[in-house]
């Protein structure tokens, strides 16, 4: 989970008794994080503007 050349996603379940966390490591993303994320901001900021 601490290699650079890794993409790791992270989920958090959680009920009254338990909390389960999921990890799922890819040695290569095929999901643009950047390119998702200021295409996103852009959204956003347009919408409050």
């Amino acid at each position: 989970m601490t290699r650079p050349d890794w993409t790791c996603d992270y989920g958090l379940a959680v009920v009254p008794r338990a909390a389960l966390l999921l990890t799922l490591c890819d040695h290569e993303s095929r999901f643009r994080m950047a390119d998702w994320a200021s295409t996103r901001r852009e959204q956003i900021l347009g919408r409050a503007a």
